[in-house]
């Protein structure tokens, strides 16, 4: 069985991971929903909401981050976003 392993994470590869999640997986959802209810005479109000938001979700849920970090570790191995070094290898 194929695996993919890390040759080395430091705590920065591991922001780069958790915000490659965060990017792929929450912002999309919050581009539509801003899409949705954004009134144009509060367009600063509903951003700055947002982002608090967005914020809040990450940061107040252990469980999402943890989503987070395996997410972003799916993509950032798939498609070498950051230059992660990862190592192929085989379990024997």
């Amino acid at each position: 069985m194929e695996y993919v392993k890390i040759k080395r994470l430091s705590f920065l590869s591991l922001c780069k991971i958790v915000f490659v999640g965060y990017l792929f997986s929450v912002v999309p959802v919050f581009a539509v929903y801003l899409l949705f209810t954004m009134d144009m005479k509060n367009i600063f109000t509903d951003i700055l909401g947002t982002i608090i938001m967005m914020a809040l979700i990450v940061f107040a849920a252990p469980l999402q981050t943890a989503f987070f970090i395996w997410f972003g570790h799916l993509i950032s191995s798939k498609f070498m976003i950051f230059g992660i070094e990862y190592q192929k290898g085989t379990e024997s």
